[in-house]
């Protein structure tokens, strides 16, 4: 039994050859998301959320 296989992993486009596969240019499109990204991540936030707390302990025991 052939097991089944997923998006870019199906037989005709591993059997395509590296000239027909096409690349398509994002700098542009990758540029302008950036801000979008960092505002999304979760790993941004959270140690912006840590140093604001910290600051704000900080300025309450001072």
């Amino acid at each position: 039994m052939m097991p089944l296989l997923r998006g870019a992993a199906s037989p005709p486009s591993i059997a395509r050859p590296l000239a027909e596969r096409r690349m398509t240019d994002d700098r542009e499109q990758s540029s302008r998301s950036w801000l979008s990204l960092v505002v999304r991540d979760v790993q941004f936030w959270v140690p912006v959320a840590v140093l604001i707390a910290g600051l704000l302990i900080l300025r309450w025991i001072s």
